[in-house]
């Protein structure tokens, strides 16, 4: 069998007839638990049928096959070892991320607990730091093959996009059935064209809009990065230039009521792409020089926030998703975003080496899809709690049944106190969190059974030798 060890294989065969089928080498190896299992189970008993049926067609078969998943896998683990280099490399990242999802849930709230006193707003810069993020992992290894990169960013993003604005398409048929007001009905216009001109067609996934405004930023970043190689013109510094003027533009038009319908769209790729452009920039040419002291950094980053809210007269938060909002000139938007995003920067670098590994962290970092989806849900859920105690106990008496038959976004506070708050910011990040891993858990329990199926399947029957 020694021709079956196709190129990219060899390491694989060696490690399972070693008897480390389940080691966490192989499951790295593979990039998840579930791969890992399957892979490693079917090759053990394809083996076997193999040595059993003796027949040259067989193993002929067996070794393309080894061949195309070798090759499938050897790039499988060459995009998860570089994901968790990147991850690696920047622990503190992680802690960015998990900070935004706390502003964006604490801002969805109407919790104020992050911002600082209102010296960071978070619809000032909460949704730039993740386009921020974005192109900070933009590599251009892409741009070699760039529409098997957009098909991956298809595959991580649109599809579980389109399934769950599905699923929640139908969840708001039936509450609307119920006599809820939540939402627009379900049509081919809110499951397919509206994600991309708001995404708020059904309410209870609103906070996703940002993954198809992603997906088609990555697109169009990757595509004008190639024009500009073609040209000669692919330089940074030209590409961050450009694109915030183009951004500026885009606040001045919708200063002046010209930034409407579709329009919202353009205006609002525009105002998001020097952001994610930034990301870039930031990683090649300013990363390795952000070595000042923390003193003088937050000196100087908390007294530029200062002027401008002065300036400003305190007006520095805007609309992303509507691109609407802007009173105080078309630099200050990204002035203030600046700002947001250098301090919760060296915030997490600080933070970083105290908690070097915090599960609770790296879990929100690795689920931002999930939080995004669904945190408007598990705001709901609280609120469905409130009201079902509010009809059979005497409690909460004050709870409006109206707002929230009505609402998605009404927030109940028990006696009015704001601490009430906390129960809506903790089911935002903590119901996703659960429903992610229990979606995980089917996934591997499903995994595992068809893994034992394959093993108790009889082997060496004429019908394998067909095969």
């Amino acid at each position: 069998m020694g021709f079956l060890l196709a190129k990219g294989f060899k390491q694989k065969m060696l490690l399972l007839t070693a008897g480390l089928c389940y080691d966490e080498k192989i499951i790295c190896l593979f990039g998840s638990i579930p791969n890992a299992l399957i892979y490693c189970e079917l090759w053990n008993i394809l083996a076997i049928k193999a040595v059993i049926s003796s027949k040259m067609e067989l193993l002929f078969h067996l070794s393309s096959i080894a061949d195309k998943i070798g090759n499938m896998d050897e790039d499988k683990r060459d995009e998860h070892t570089c994901c968790e280099q990147r991850k690696s490399d920047q622990p503190h990242l992680s802690y960015v991320v998990c900070h935004s999802h706390c502003f964006g849930g604490g801002g969805h709230a109407d919790f104020g607990i992050f911002d600082l006193g209102g010296l960071f707003p978070y619809y000032s810069f909460h949704v730039a730091v993740f386009a921020f993020i974005s192109g900070y992992f933009y590599r251009e290894q892409a741009q070699e093959a760039p529409f098997s990169y957009l098909k991956k960013k298809a595959c991580r993003l649109m599809l579980p996009y389109f399934g769950w604005n599905l699923v929640y398409g139908l969840l708001v048929q039936v509450l609307r059935a119920k006599g809820f007001n939540i939402g627009s009905p379900i049509g081919i216009r809110t499951l397919l064209i509206e994600p991309f001109l708001g995404g708020h067609q059904f309410g209870l996934n609103f906070a996703s809009w940002f993954v198809p405004m992603l997906f088609i930023i990555e697109a169009v970043n990757l595509f004008m990065r190639k024009i500009l190689l073609w040209l000669h013109l692919n330089r940074e510094g030209l590409i961050l230039a450009v694109s915030l003027l183009g951004g500026m533009l885009a606040v001045w038009l919708s200063m002046e009521g010209k930034v409407w319908g579709y329009y919202r769209t353009i205006g609002c790729l525009m105002l998001l792409y020097p952001i994610y452009q930034w990301g870039q920039f930031y990683r090649i040419y300013l990363e390795k020089r952000d070595t000042l002291s923390n003193g003088p950094y937050f000196l100087l980053v908390c007294g530029l926030q200062f002027l401008l809210l002065l300036v400003s007269k305190g007006r520095v938060a805007y609309s992303t998703v509507w691109c609407s909002g802007f009173v105080n000139g078309p630099l200050l938007p990204f002035l203030t975003a600046a700002c947001g995003i250098a301090f919760w920067l060296r915030i997490a670098r600080i933070l970083s080496p105290l908690w070097k590994k915090n599960g609770a962290v790296d879990r929100i970092g690795e689920n931002t899809f999930a939080i995004m989806m669904h945190h408007i849900l598990g705001f709901m859920l609280v609120n469905t709690l409130f009201f079902l105690l509010s009809i059979s106990t005497l409690l909460f008496a004050d709870f409006d049944g109206t707002a929230y038959l009505n609402s998605y976004e009404y927030r109940y506070l028990p006696m009015g106190l704001e601490i009430g708050k906390w129960l809506y910011l903790l089911a935002g990040i903590c119901f996703p969190l659960f429903l992610q891993k229990s979606l995980d858990f089917i996934r591997l329990k499903h995994y595992s059974e068809k893994v034992v199926r394959i093993r108790e399947r009889p082997f060496g029957t004429r019908e394998d030798n067909e095969r």
